[in-house]
């Protein structure tokens, strides 16, 4: 915040704002101070996925499986730009439905709708501190790039908040969040004591939103910290026996 703005909040007596740091998105790597390439968030997650459940998925579908994948992700990326611009204040953001297949306009337009929503129930108790910036933690080897870290007014703390397209809500994305809020408070000095899952459904249903705070996230930073450990006991027994090569 400037000394300008300052001396004008403390003259009129006026709530200021600090300004949103809006971030670059996802790298295509992170690294730690020193160069080291460290996981993402999203990719010590995949080892907790159930295989089976998606070789049967891929077995259903054929060789349509990585189309509808592919096309599921780009309706994903849609929802979350729009929300981006509707968290960092752009009135009315346009949505690149352009860059989708004309079959997969309804459900973007679906998701962008279900983020109108949400957002205009919860802009007044949101205050937006960091939008898509990537976070490394030196401490635990990871990277991870939070959709949104926001301040909730009503409660007065520090919320991790993340959008999401999937069909229900899943633990991994509880633990996703408690992961951010490790980042955060290590780059950042920002303690996020609650987290937010918010649903933007593809199939025209209003959006919904899991909220947990407390002794949830903390469970949630405690199980995400047991899986990077035991990715590491991987690395050391992978490269102990050779495999993965």
């Amino acid at each position: 915040m400037s000394d300008v703005v300052e001396r004008f909040a403390e003259a009129f007596g006026a709530e200021v704002r600090p300004a949103i740091e809006r971030g670059d998105g996802r790298p295509k790597r992170y690294r730690l101070e020193d160069g080291t390439v460290v996981p993402s968030v999203t990719t010590l997650l995949k080892a907790r996925t159930n295989a089976d459940g998606l070789i049967q998925w891929a077995m259903k579908h054929g060789h349509q499986a990585e189309v509808l994948r592919d096309e599921a992700g780009a309706v994903g990326s849609v929802a979350h730009d729009y929300m981006e611009a509707l968290v960092c204040g752009e009135a009315n953001p346009k949505a690149p439905l352009h860059t989708l297949p004309e079959h997969s306009h309804e459900e973007a337009s679906n998701a962008i709708t279900a983020a109108r929503t949400f957002w205009s129930e919860w802009r007044e108790r949101l205050r937006p501190v960091l939008v898509e910036v990537p976070l490394v933690s030196e401490r635990h080897r990871f990277g991870g790039t939070p959709d949104l870290i926001a301040y909730d007014e009503q409660e007065g703390c520090h919320v991790v908040v993340d959008w999401k397209t999937s069909k229900r809500f899943y633990v991994d994305q509880i633990i996703q969040t408690g992961a951010y809020a490790i980042a955060v408070e290590e780059q950042r000095g920002i303690e996020c004591t609650a987290g937010m899952v918010v649903r933007l459904p593809k199939d025209g249903r209003p959006p919904a939103v899991l909220h947990f705070e407390g002794a949830a996230m903390d469970a949630a930073k405690r199980q995400f910290v047991r899986l990077r450990k035991a990715a590491w006991v991987d690395a050391k027994l992978e490269r102990f026996f050779g495999l993965g090569r």
